[in-house]
Order: structure tokens, then sequence, then C-alpha cells
């Protein structure tokens, strides 16, 4: 060791420096670690200072009998040797050393006054140092005991919140509200092996995971609570449903909801659930036909099969109403919602059978016309209809309808009935119409004109007749439609038409597949 203040090498045993007389002081540091060590060595050094009369052990056994220490540590054998100094209170001059060889030379100098004092008298600065030891020790002890203390102070206080629930939760959700979600799962687990009763540590973990997007490890600790019977299942239900909405698994939703026996849980949810649809007809018989309706109260998509086969998602989807009509027919519908869920399908059976054949329907309403119209009606394919025009009820001798037919000038009356295949007959239909054309020629004029432009065009009119009996109208327009017959009477198959107002003349063929005259100029 040197002299912190003038740097001489200090010879093991003194607390002085010998040049410049400079105090040694020696104060350990403070290890906690070797804490319960250090105090059995003070106690072991205390009890052998008592034992030997105030003078440590290894200090007292060293000396000759009747020579006392000087302060601290062990005295080396070359110190022993040395000559005493003599007991005055101060020394001005130092001995000299004898002649002969000696170890080693050390260069002359004038030894500072403190510690001439210190060697003149030695029994004093013993006894100082008894007492400087003594509160050493007694330092060195209180310090240790302190320290020992306030470590002991805060082990039991970190010991205590380790194992306090209420502050390891409150640190588990502190960490979950600053985003730290991992940290919050670790702390919230040691929270929950403190006390496996709490709900609300469950439910952070598994908040912890949604927020993580470890949706399957969020409804594993939910799924446990509700398996364990634990915590409010309304609540551990909502957290499982957010858990499914995350990853849009809805059927596995309605598979929960299906199972869960609280019916607030249903209703708040009743949206994931795809109820039947709604048909506007019950199954049965009936006698006439109808338009069956298909509904929902939801937003989604029906789908339907009208051929006995169970709908899906690829079946026909429904729009409108669909015509049910003579005969049986079974159709099948299922509802998908917004979110993909299918409901059950629903599946009805008609049965139309007519007391009578299906009456056929008038197309053009009976009425007053000042643009003629071509009279209609519709029926079924596998029927077949009779009119008349003279006031007589239609049957099977009477005219067969195949067409539209021409609407005749003045007052007319067309009676329509059906025959179904199985020969039964249905109610007569009837039809009344007036026909007032604007006309600006009348019907003898147009006769003539017809007459006159054929003769220009090179045939002889003269050997024919022409008779008109009917109107046409193109929307726009009135015309009168004259046929040409022979002197004996048979119509030659031409008709012609003129503008009852414009004077207009054409000829006019009828097209089947327009079900309506082409008129063409001559």
């Amino acid at each position: 060791m040197k002299c912190p203040k003038c740097g001489t090498e200090i010879k093991e045993g003194y607390l002085y420096c010998q040049s410049c007389g400079e105090e040694i002081r020696i104060v350990p540091d403070y290890e906690p670690e070797i804490f319960d060590s250090l105090t059995e060595s003070i106690a072991a050094i205390g009890d052998a200072y008592e034992a030997n009369g105030g003078i440590p052990a290894e200090i007292g056994e060293s000396l000759p009998e009747g020579e006392e220490p000087l302060l601290g540590g062990e005295i080396s054998a070359d110190t022993r040797e040395m000559p005493p100094l003599r007991e005055t209170e101060e020394t001005e001059d130092v001995p000299e050393e004898e002649e002969g060889p000696q170890e080693r030379s050390e260069p002359e100098e004038v030894e500072p006054e403190r510690q001439r004092k210190i060697k003149a008298s030695p029994k004093k600065k013993t006894e100082e140092d008894r007492k400087r030891w003594a509160m050493l020790q007694l330092a060195l002890v209180l310090l240790a005991g302190a320290a020992f203390l306030s470590a002991f102070m805060v082990a039991i206080i970190r010991f205590n919140r380790y194992f306090d629930f209420d502050r390891q939760y409150a640190e588990a959700l502190s960490l979950h509200d600053s985003g730290d979600y991992e940290g919050s799962i670790s702390v919230a687990r040691h929270a929950l092996s403190i006390d496996g009763t709490e709900d609300k540590t469950r439910l952070l973990i598994a908040d912890d995971y949604y927020d993580l997007e470890k949706y399957d490890e969020s409804n594993a600790i939910l799924f446990a609570m509700l398996d364990d019977g634990t915590g409010e299942d309304l609540t551990v239900y909502e957290k499982i449903i957010e858990n499914y909405m995350a990853v849009q698994d809805y059927p596995a939703i309605v598979s929960l909801l299906d199972n869960s026996e609280d019916p607030r849980l249903k209703e708040r949810y009743s949206m994931y659930y795809a109820k039947e649809p709604v048909f506007s007809k019950e199954s049965g018989e009936y006698e006439e036909d109808f338009e069956l309706s298909i509904s929902s109260d939801a937003p989604g998509v029906i789908y339907y099969t009208t051929d006995g086969s169970e709908p899906d998602k690829s079946s026909m989807v429904y729009h409108s109403p669909l015509p049910v009509t003579e005969g049986e027919i079974t159709v099948s519908a299922i509802f998908v919602n917004e979110f993909g869920i299918s409901s059950d399908s629903v599946t009805k059976t008609y049965m139309v059978d007519y007391p009578v054949a299906r009456p056929p329907v008038l197309l053009t309403e009976s009425g007053t016309y000042e643009i003629p119209k071509m009279v209609a009606v519709d029926y079924p394919e596998n029927y077949v209809v009779y009119y008349t025009t003279n006031g007589n009820d239609p049957d099977p001798e009477s005219r067969v309808f195949e067409r539209a037919l021409d609407m005749p000038l003045g007052s007319s009356e067309f009676r329509f009935v059906a025959y179904d295949d199985r020969g039964r007959r249905s109610e007569v239909v009837v039809g009344t119409y007036k026909l007032n054309m604007v006309c600006y020629i009348d019907k003898e004029t147009a006769l003539n004109a017809i007459k006159i432009q054929l003769m220009s065009k090179g045939e002889n009119s003269l050997l024919n007749e022409y008779k008109c009996s009917y109107g046409y109208g193109d929307g726009k327009n009135s015309y009168y439609l004259i046929d040409e017959y022979t002197y004996a009477g048979s119509r030659t198959g031409r008709r012609f038409a003129v503008d009852t107002k414009a004077g207009s003349l054409y000829e006019a063929s009828f097209s089947s597949s327009k079900q309506d005259y082409v008129l063409t100029p001559i």
C-alpha cells in the first residue's frame, strides 16, 4: 500500500506513513451479498478482542510479553527488531545507524514532527488506537446492521408485492393499456396463480390475445371459462363472438348461439341468424291459378327449386312471384343472409285443379274506339278456343281462334269459349266493341280509290268485287280494311288498306310472327 499523500510505500502493519506521518484510513466496502459472512467475522473479532483484554488476538499473540502494539494490524519481524525510540516529547536528532552491512539504505531525511511524536510515545498512541479500533468495529457493526435491515425490509416489501393479487392485476392492466400485451399476459398469468378464482384476470388475458390478433388463443381461454362454469356467460359469449367476427367465421357464431340457452344473447345477435323464407300460400289444392311470393324480412338472397330438389347457392335466384297454374308443383327455398349463413329449406307442394276449363283471358277490353285495335284472347297452350260474332255462344262447331281478329266497323260482339285437353268446357267470355273512326274519306270513296288505283296499274278491277267490313289502326292512324272477292263470292286473299284521313293506299299483309299487318304502298 502507498501513502495517498506522498506516495511512499507503507510497511505492513503500520497505519501511518513513516515518511510524512499521514494516517492511513481503511474502510472496507460494503457488499450485501457477503453480509452474513461479514457479520460472523465481526462477531468473532469482538469475542477475541474481549478475551485478550482489548487486544486483537493476532496482534496479542505476535508481541513479546509486556510490549504494546502500534495502531492496528500485525507487526512484522523487521519492525520488532528496530531499536526503541527514546520516550521524549520531541526528538530533534535522529541517532546514527551502526556501521555494517544493511539490507537497504534509505536517503536521510528529517522525520516529520508528528512521526517523531508517535515514535517517542508508543504507549500513549496504543491506547488511542484501541479506542479507534473499538469505534471502527462498532461503526462497521452498525453499518452492516443498517444495511441488512434495509435489504431485509426491501426484500419483504418486494415479496409482499410479488404475491399481492391486486398489485399484480393492476400492473397487468397497466401493461395492457400501454400496449404491452405480451407483458400483460405474463403478469396476469402470475396473478392468476395467486388467485385462480378471479374471472377478470382470465378476461384480461383473453383481451390481450385478441389485441395480439391471436383469436384462437383468446377463445381457448373463454371456452375454458364456460366449461368451468365461471364468469358471466353473457360477457364470455360476447367476447367469443368478437373473436369470430374478427375472422368472419359467421357459421361459428350461429352454432355458438344455438348452443346457448340465454335468450338475451340470441336476441342481441339475431342478425346472424338466417330465418326461413316465408311463402305467401300454404301447401294444398287450389281451383284457380295464382302467383306465389317468397319473402324474408332481412337483407339477403332467396334461392329456390321447382323440381323437388334441395336448393343451395347454385339454384335459381328468386326475383318476382312465381306463377302457379293447373297441375302439381313443388317449390323449395332457402334464405342466405348478408353474412353468408343459409337458413333451413322450406318446401311447399301445390295442386291446381280447375272444376271447369280455364276461361280465355280477353286481351282487348270492351269499349268504344276511334283508332281500331285487334281483338285477341290468351289461353293455355293445350287449350282450344272457339269464337262467334253473331251473338250465339261458341262451341266446337264454331270458328277456331288462331290469331288476333280485326275489329268490325260500327258495333260488334265477340264470344269466346275454351276446351282443355280433357274436354272440359270453360265459361263464355264476351267482348263488345264500338268503332267510331275519324274519317275524312268515306267508305265508298275508299273502295273506288282502290279500284281506280288497280286499273292504273293495268289490272281489270271491274271483274272483282271489293268490300269493307273492318278497320285497322297502327296506334296513330286509322285505315279501312278492304277485301277483294270474285264475282262468284269467294275471297281472293288480297286485302288493302286506305288511310281514313289522308286517303293513302296500301296493300295489307298479315305477319304471323308480329301478329300485325304490314302495309305496302300501291
